[in-house]
């Protein structure tokens, strides 16, 4: 007959039980209230709803609860198969990638088969189940087909950690990416930089190492049982912390890239036609990146573009509007935002984020050496020239002159004198 515990309240387990109602709740918020707004939001409230449960089972467990309700025992055992692709399909839908019922089949197949091997296990009567529990923890001994389940069941269990991990890896390759491709399209990165997400994944790397270090090790020596609390204790809060934060976060952060949307204008008559060249097209442009080996757009008709550029660049300024994009730049161009990407980073040799900011970085030098304009400070100057904020002014001004705007201003008005 397998032991039975008492249940006594200890003060870690208010930590997991704030933790599952907080994660609930920021599911049902995420879910109800923002899924409507940003596609990929329910992929972040399942990945909190898991999170929830796998708290709720941590309290059950260190509890002993289980002895007495065996129902929900080890229900929370194939979620961590799901929060990898809950974190993968989050970010591509925030980058306007949808994910088709194959790919979605593919990423979901170990946590499907993980529920089919758990089946049996959670139909098992309450003194089976506890008997298994038993077998796991203290070695109580089992029938050898039972047995045999149980290591079967083990042995798909184990890699949880290190799936996940693979999985947040793959999601910071994909930020570096992505990070990469919103230059080519946005002036302003503080709404799509998406440099919080990088920052928390981060974290649940750390943490997901020192979770598949701690379990590596623990199969050698032991720690003690003191200190294997204390490591679940902080494990645990430290996950509340970050997918907290996650949460939160994940309910400001509009969608990227609008899925639906086209890259070419409504009207197409409106759009850019390329001319025909009269000659052959010059040596130097098949030369250019292979991106563009397959682009209709001959040595004229980017010489054309580039001179309708630079003339709305200089007479229009749109540079001016902080949330200038390429598809707008283009619009007012009426050219296909494909054809003025080539232009900037062809003639150019800048993706579009640097080349706005340039004409940006211009206009601030003008307004740091003019006398009359001492009465604006360097938030008004960054506001001035098209930048949303003093922060990403100082990143974009450091990058072309390794000082701030501060002391590039002083620096002249003392060497004007």
């Amino acid at each position: 007959m397998a032991p039975t515990y008492s249940f006594s309240f200890r003060p870690e387990f208010l930590i997991y039980l704030i933790s599952c109602a907080g994660f609930f709740f920021l599911a049902f918020a995420l879910w109800i209230l923002g899924a409507r707004e940003v596609h990929g939001r329910k992929y972040l409230a399942i990945l909190l709803m898991c999170f929830g449960a796998i708290q709720w089972n941590e309290f059950y467990i260190s509890s002993g609860l289980f002895r007495s309700f065996t129902f929900p025992l080890l229900f929370t055992a194939p979620l961590d198969y799901l929060l990898g692709p809950m974190v993968l399909f989050y970010l591509h839908s925030l980058r306007g990638q949808r994910i088709s019922g194959s790919q979605a089949l593919v990423h979901l197949l170990p946590f499907l088969l993980l529920v089919l091997v758990m089946l049996p296990f959670w139909c098992f009567p309450g003194a089976l189940k506890l008997q298994v529990m038993d077998h796991v923890y203290t070695g109580f001994p089992l029938e050898e087909g039972l047995a045999l389940y149980v290591r079967i069941a083990s042995a798909i269990m184990l890699p949880g950690a290190l799936v996940i991990l693979c999985y947040l890896l793959r999601c910071l390759q994909l930020l570096g990416r992505h990070d990469r491709e919103i230059r080519e399209s946005f002036s302003d990165l503080s709404e799509v930089g998406l440099h919080w997400l990088r920052n928390l994944i981060r974290g649940l790397i750390a943490l997901a190492l020192i979770y598949v270090f701690y379990s590596a090790s623990d199969s050698f020596f032991s720690f003690g049982e003191a200190v294997e609390k204390l490591q679940s204790i902080l494990m645990h809060t430290s996950i509340a912390i970050v997918l907290g934060i996650l949460g939160v976060l994940g309910m400001r952060q509009p969608q990227i890239f609008n899925p639906s949307s086209s890259r070419i204008p409504a009207s197409p008559e409106k759009a850019f036609e390329p001319v025909q060249a009269r000659s052959a097209p010059a040596p130097a442009l098949l030369e250019k990146k292979n991106k563009y080996q397959s682009s209709p757009l001959n040595e004229m008709s980017l010489q054309q573009i580039e001179e309708a550029l630079v003339l709305e660049m200089n007479e229009q300024r749109p540079w001016l509007e902080n949330g200038l994009t390429l598809k707008a730049l283009a619009d007012r161009l009426q050219v296909l935002p494909n054809y003025l990407s080539q232009v900037i980073n062809e003639r150019f040799e800048q993706n579009f984020f640097d080349f706005v900011n340039s004409y940006r970085i211009r206009e601030a030098w003008r307004l740091l050496e003019d006398p009359g304009s001492t009465h604006l400070s360097i938030s008004g100057i960054a506001l001035e020239c098209g930048f949303s904020s003093r922060s990403t002014f100082y990143t974009a001004f450091r990058k072309l002159e390794e000082r701030t705007p501060s002391q590039y201003r002083e620096q002249f008005l003392r060497s004007s004198m």
